[in-house]
């Protein structure tokens, strides 16, 4: 800046500051200007830059636009290092022209301007869950949650509700494991999220879950349908969270039923791999149940990565529990099991999340206690 020039307004930078959020405007960076990262210290780190360079020799520096060069229009806050990045002595010019800038500042300015514009109606809170499956770790960052819930919803906090990340360590499935799983998780569920959804300080829930198999279950179960819930899958070939974008695709769902409904009704259900029957029959000790499958024409991993698959697939659940109901409804308290070999993580939460057969207080707790039960064997 020459020595002899007029220092910026006021009113300039105040705008500035305020379109951009505080934030370097250099398309991808998003830092904050406002404190220093390691420290966490409150201190001003922003430079503020010109499209159009003040000295003649200075970047982009056109003569028509010399009167109005401290304009806000002519403005970008930047963090120091793309500010000098862009007006490097000329050896980096031709990659930021003005237009290019411009177009940063805009979508900078337009995004910040859209988020600050918010509903609540737009807003979700997080609720993350991770326990390491075999040697496998979950892995759940701020910056997962905000990429999977856009463009449709925006987080309500920078973390979300986590509520278990703990002893990430392999484990052996003994039953004081599942004993000591099932507490954890509703000690953490009951002094957390449950009182914000019953008390409606929470109006949508996104949901972020990798773990075993009877966990999810029981995740859903207790989360129950108090307010509007999505599930986000993980999706192992991309290695991010959420659903894939695109056209839908879309799946026959096959129901197989019972010869006979003598027995006790388990549902057995076939996606991701093909489950055998003999795997259900130890779950019942003395008991031959009555098997239901729900399958697909060939199981297989890749089955679930569109959101319309997972609504097919709880209409399909929803129907079938009906149907359980209906033929169980004489039989007094229905209790069942449910055989989740081969399923999607994301149906897993969905199953319990469903409207349920028998919805007594007896049969939710018969059923939370036994759907543990019948897959520690996993």
């Amino acid at each position: 800046m020459a020595k002899d020039r007029k220092a910026l307004k006021k009113k300039a930078k105040a705008k500035l500051w305020l379109r951009s959020g505080g934030r370097c405007q250099y398309r991808g960076c998003n830092k904050p200007l406002w404190r220093d990262d390691l420290t966490m210290a409150e201190l001003n780190g922003s430079n503020i830059a010109h499209i159009h360079g003040v000295a003649k020799s200075s970047a982009r520096h056109i003569e028509q636009y010399e009167d109005k060069v401290d304009s806000f229009e002519n403005l970008m806050l930047m963090c120091y290092d793309h500010h000098h990045l862009i007006d490097n002595d000329g050896k980096d010019w031709e990659s930021h022209t003005a237009d290019a800038l411009r177009s940063m500042k805009k979508q900078h300015e337009d995004r910040i301007d859209l988020l600050c514009s918010l509903t609540e109606d737009w807003k979700s809170d997080p609720l993350i869950y991770g326990k390491p499956i075999g040697n496998g770790q979950p892995i759940i960052t701020p910056g997962n949650i905000f990429v999977a819930l856009q463009p449709d919803r925006y987080p309500t906090t920078s973390e979300g509700t986590i509520i278990s990340l703990r002893d990430q360590t392999a484990r052996t499935y003994s039953e004081a494991y599942w004993k000591s799983e099932e507490d954890h998780l509703r000690t953490h569920l009951n002094s957390t999220i449950i009182p914000r959804l019953r008390s409606a300080i929470v109006n949508h829930l996104s949901i972020f879950a990798m773990a075993p198999q009877p966990l999810l279950i029981l995740l859903g179960h207790l989360i129950g349908d108090m307010v509007p819930t999505e599930i986000h899958p993980f999706i192992k070939e991309t290695g991010k969270w959420g659903w894939k974008k695109g056209e839908d695709k879309d799946f026959d769902i096959i129901i197989n039923r019972p010869k006979n409904y003598d027995g006790p009704p388990a549902l057995l259900l076939s996606f991701s791999a093909t489950v055998t029957r003999d795997r259900i029959y130890p779950c019942f000790n003395n008991e031959k149940p009555s098997i239901w499958e729900m399958t697909i024409p060939s199981p297989n991993t890749d089955w679930l990565y569109y959101r319309n698959q997972l609504a097919c697939f709880c209409n399909h659940i929803r129907k079938v529990f009906e149907e359980i109901k209906k033929l169980q409804s004489d039989k007094g308290i229905l209790t069942h099991k449910v055989k989740t070999a081969g399923v999607k993580y994301a149906d897993l939460i969905e199953i319990m999340n469903s409207p349920n057969p028998d919805d007594s207080k007896e049969s939710r707790e018969y059923r939370s206690r036994r759907v543990t039960e019948g897959n520690k064997r996993y």
